[in-house]
């Protein structure tokens, strides 16, 4: 599906009660349920797959509680559902303020370095943990300590305006590997 197709859709799930019936299914104990599911909403969210109002989708995901729900498949330790989080809070995070706020806040910002610093991460979900990364540095702002800044040799200084300025609220390690990911 794409263009009005997938624009109607959308508006159907939103409409019919789907969001909600998804974000049911992101609880159920059977990992290729809540899998799927992920991998259908992280779409539902995408600008790409609904050009004209993924922004309504988003919002009313996170009115619902997705952000919290999809953390806790983030913490799994089976790649699976790691996989699936980490690509649908990317898609979520990606133009949604209350959703980078929400991962600095619950846990999910710091679950996601993890994966990205993790020897034992599968590189796909490194990749979408690390896009994840990215898209919640550009609205959430929690400077790294002085020490790490000048240890590293960072120039994150006050008044920057380019994008590693709003990298700081990553921890150093985590920002260089996000920066130097291709996510295409």
């Amino acid at each position: 599906l794409y263009g009005a197709d997938a624009t109607n859709l959308c508006a159907t799930m939103r409409k019919g009660g789907g969001i909600e019936m998804l974000l049911s299914l992101v609880c159920d104990p059977l990992v290729e349920v809540h899998q799927r599911s992920m991998m259908v909403l992280a779409n539902l969210v995408s600008n790409a797959f609904d050009t004209e109002n993924a922004s309504l989708t988003r919002a009313l995901s996170m009115r619902l509680g997705a952000a919290e729900l999809i953390v806790a498949r983030l913490r799994s330790n089976n790649p699976t559902p790691q996989l699936s989080a980490a690509a649908t809070l990317q898609n979520l995070s990606a133009w949604s303020s209350e959703c980078a706020h929400e991962l600095s806040s619950n846990g999910g910002r710091e679950r996601l370095e993890e994966l990205v610093l993790h020897d034992e991460t599968i590189e796909p979900c490194r990749r979408y943990a690390s896009g994840a990364l990215k898209n919640i540095s550009n609205y959430v702002d929690i400077p790294q300590l002085d020490e790490e800044r000048e240890e590293d040799g960072d120039t994150w200084g006050p008044g920057r305006s380019n994008a590693t300025t709003r990298n700081r609220s990553i921890s150093a390690p985590a920002v260089r590997f996000a920066l130097a990911t291709d996510l295409t």
